[in-house]
């Protein structure tokens, strides 16, 4: 009907070739498995829990008729009533090695001057994507997990998402572990940072609660010296956290490290855009939202009685 679509194809047996490079990675971790201990005896990563993870999320993006209904959902869902959209999804053209969407004739985000030549401002684009982005994580749980500037469009005045053959899912619980360990390093509430790393990751016999707290109150000591929310960069806390659990033997999701590593991305494609905006800050007020909504007098009346 002369709508322009761009057309993904998968190459001639690339899956069966990666099926193929699996299987032998399979054999091998086990062998090598038990070799990469760290100097306490525990096994440093779990080679074949990581090989099983990387072909699941693998297969995923080879059957490109999940990347449709990932677009599809975000779409019809998630961006709805948003500023930023995404591609509609042409069903009688798309299968598992095919995917066609509606083609977005612009320019990535990075391209600030062809950014202004539609009309975009590039402070209030940087502003939509992020309130898109935090939207995403902290209201629904599943989000972009790979929002690099070539994945982050400008089209006709418009800014759109694209390419969702990587998704990442948080749960409730995750989303309320975020908000203890955030609010927590503002307001100093060490305990409840503990709460948090405890909540989202899984201790072992050798994690002591004690020392983690000790360093976490270290950690909020560090941050509460800064005189601005922009003086926090918010992946790198993130990292820091990741870097405590580590050291006090808790196993972090690979949720959460794909969440790190989102924000990591996001934060470095707001530094290139508009670098007077400040994730850590429009974090803080997204939480603080949150909270407010979430309180409950009586609940709390409650727990304190307890």
């Amino acid at each position: 009907d002369g709508t322009k679509v761009v057309t993904k194809v998968q190459r001639p047996l690339i899956a069966e070739m990666m099926q193929r490079d699996f299987d032998l990675l399979k054999k091998l971790a086990p062998m090598v498995g038990g070799v990469a201990s760290s100097e306490d005896g525990e096994d440093a990563m779990d080679l074949v829990t990581i090989v099983n993870e990387f072909e699941k999320v693998t297969k995923e993006e080879l059957d490109f008729r999940i990347e449709a209904a990932n677009t599809k959902f975000f779409k019809d869902v998630i961006l709805a009533g948003g500023q930023v959209t995404c591609p509609s999804v042409i069903d009688e053209l798309t299968t598992e090695r095919i995917f066609t969407m509606t083609y977005v004739d612009g320019c990535s985000i990075a391209k600030k001057d062809k950014l202004i030549e539609q009309g975009i401002d590039p402070v209030q684009a940087g502003r939509d994507i992020l309130e898109s982005y935090l939207h995403q994580v902290f209201d629904v749980g599943i989000f972009h997990a790979d929002p690099h500037q070539g994945n982050i469009m400008a089209s006709n005045g418009k800014v759109e998402w694209i390419d969702f053959g990587m998704i990442g899912q948080i749960t409730e619980a995750d989303m309320n572990a975020l908000q203890d360990l955030v609010i927590g390093l503002l307001t100093g509430d060490v305990e409840g940072m503990t709460n948090g790393v405890l909540a989202i990751g899984t201790s072992s016999a050798h994690t002591d609660r004690t020392k983690l707290r000790e360093d976490l109150e270290y950690l909020s000591n560090k941050y509460m010296n800064v005189t601005s929310l922009n003086e926090i960069d918010f992946s790198a806390v993130l990292g820091e956290v990741c870097d405590l659990a580590d050291k006090h033997h808790i196993v972090m999701p690979g949720r959460y490290t794909m969440l790190v590593r989102s924000f990591l991305t996001i934060e470095g494609v707001m530094e290139q855009l508009c670098p007077e905006l400040n994730l850590f800050e429009l974090i803080s007020d997204k939480l603080m939202d949150r909270v407010k909504k979430s309180f409950s007098l009586e609940k709390e009346i409650m727990n304190l009685g307890k």
